[in-house]
């Protein structure tokens, strides 16, 4: 009988031996990671960062979006800039920072005029537990005043917010605002740069899919008294929908009923809404956000019964976060 015999000589070994530790060494670090953090991001690998413009006070006309009161925020930012000697910076530098008498004169002197915050983000979206959080990393005042007949906007100081990367939020803030509801465009022709890093399409296909998954959809219209929409409504205020023509065959003079069937089409998706809760640390202003609810905001092409067509934008549905469907 011919024998086997085991041919792997020592350097071999010590090299297969390399190798099995390098593989526990491997799984030990992927286990520890895994305990860092349980949370998936479906918007790209890491966290995304996005910039856009938030208006201090809301029209009364938006029945749907609410504000924070940005004003008295301002006015208590500025305050506590000038006596406690917070670190302010010129408009997105990470720098030069203001003196006292520097910012007194160019921002405390027309905080009057401040009109909006251009918020810098990291976002982190899971659809599996059904989680998002936002870290704001900086804001930035934004002046808004008339020159010559003109309506001029103009970046006024940064505030950077320093904080650790797993930590979006600190206990202990002081509450702002409640259920604060504002949108934020995925399109930007004015700065695309603000949006380049989140893909439109990608985060519209999320929310539809979960949706589609059996996801609970609600009203938007009225706050106090939601309206939890069936499947079926869902997908036709997503815009999947049947509808059914009388054809007429002019070779025999039959007539017969045509199923045309339109489905959902992530290109029509531009913007989501938010929900949230804010809060603030009272010793350096730093803004947190704790959000609730999100909003596919939806623009297309209706046609109107005299045959003309309309432009319009709407948001179709509103979903709730797994970690606040019981306080919604």
């Amino acid at each position: 009988m011919k024998q086997i015999f085991n041919t792997v000589v020592p350097h071999q070994r010590i090299f297969c031996a390399l190798c099995l530790l390098l593989c526990v060494l491997s799984a030990c670090k992927r286990e520890k990671n895994a305990g860092q953090s349980s949370m998936n991001n479906d918007l790209l690998p890491t966290e995304v960062t996005v910039q856009y413009e938030h208006a201090l006070e809301v029209p009364q006309e938006y029945f749907f979006f609410k504000g924070f009161a940005g004003k008295s925020f301002i006015d208590k930012l500025i305050e506590k800039t000038i006596h406690d000697s917070l670190t302010v910076f010129y408009p997105f530098s990470q720098s030069a920072a203001y003196t006292i008498d520097e910012f007194k004169e160019r921002v405390q002197a027309v905080k009057n005029d401040i009109s909006h915050l251009i918020f810098n983000e990291a976002w982190v979206l899971d659809t599996a537990q059904f989680v998002m959080t936002k870290t704001v990393r900086s804001y930035t005042l934004v002046r808004e005043y008339v020159r010559y007949g003109d309506t001029v906007k103009s970046l006024v100081a940064t505030y950077h917010n320093q904080y650790n990367g797993d930590s979006f939020f600190k206990e202990g803030a002081t509450l702002l605002a409640r259920n604060v509801a504002y949108e934020v465009p995925l399109l930007n022709g004015e700065n695309p740069e603000w949006v380049e890093n989140i893909s439109r399409k990608r985060l519209a296909q999320l929310l539809i899919d979960k949706v589609l998954s059996g996801e609970q959809a609600y009203s938007f219209y009225y706050r106090d008294s939601l309206q939890a929409f069936s499947l079926d409504e869902a997908k036709r205020r997503l815009g999947e929908e049947t509808n059914y023509e009388l054809m007429y065959n002019e070779l025999d003079g039959t007539t017969d009923t045509v199923a045309i069937s339109r489905v959902i089409d992530v290109n029509e998706f531009v913007a989501v809404a938010f929900i949230e809760d804010w809060y603030y640390d009272e010793a350096t202003m730093r803004i947190f956000k704790d959000v609730k609810g999100i909003a596919p905001v939806r623009q297309y092409d209706m046609t109107l019964s005299n045959g003309d067509i309309e432009s319009v934008r709407r948001i179709p549905l509103l979903l709730f976060f797994a970690n606040h469907k019981e306080g919604k």
